[in-house]
């Protein structure tokens, strides 16, 4: 079975990590109007800024061909971010929502999904798909909007975890099965922390 796995360096989760503790202060985005709810869009990259220190969430790409065919993938990248206005946010695309309440934890959003052709395993698919944050006073969820290559983030904004709204993009699939083709798809919401802890020998 082919496969391919898209997952976060161990450095990029300790870069988010050290926004655990820190106030909220924006991020960017550009609000989607013809989206209901507060959803912003933003492309390549988004900026979020905290009380002590600023990260930059970015989307790369990586080709492969587990499919059979060769095809781009998004893949996420966190590193830090310098105190002068991205370009984003220089031409007005930034939200101030939640600001001041204080980050507690960080979760990782991870997708599985398995094609299965007449009930056999085919190819699978791991891909980290985006990061919750979840606040004194609110939940914000950056994630990927396709599991391939568009680089495009969606931002979701909730008063509490169970109101966020998270597609796991599985019917970039799904929909477009073709007879004896089957999809099993599950997604995991990991504390970075654990992400972080040393594997025992």
């Amino acid at each position: 079975m082919k496969s391919l796995s898209l997952k976060v360096d161990n450095d990029d989760l300790l870069a988010l990590e050290t926004l655990v503790g820190q106030s909220w202060r924006s991020i960017s985005g550009r609000r989607l109007v013809e989206v209901p709810g507060h959803v912003l869009g933003s492309v390549e990259y988004v900026t979020l800024r905290a009380s002590e220190s600023n990260v930059e969430i970015r989307l790369d790409q990586v080709c492969s061909d587990f499919e059979g065919f060769e095809d781009d993938f998004d893949v996420l990248q966190v590193t830090s971010a310098s105190d002068e206005r991205s370009p984003h946010e220089s031409e007005g695309h930034i939200d101030f929502t939640f600001a001041e309440q204080t980050i507690q934890s960080i979760m990782l959003v991870r997708v599985r999904i398995t094609q299965k052709q007449l009930g056999e395993p085919s190819w699978e698919l791991s891909s980290d798909s985006g990061f919750v944050f979840n606040l004194s006073q609110g939940v914000v969820g950056v994630f990927k909007a396709t599991l391939t290559g568009s680089r495009i983030f969606n931002i979701y904004f909730a008063e509490k975890m169970e109101e966020l709204e998270f597609d796991d993009r599985s019917s970039e699939w799904t929909e477009g099965a073709e007879l004896g083709e089957e999809y099993e798809v599950s997604r995991e919401f990991i504390p970075i922390e654990d992400l972080l802890k040393p594997v025992d020998d």
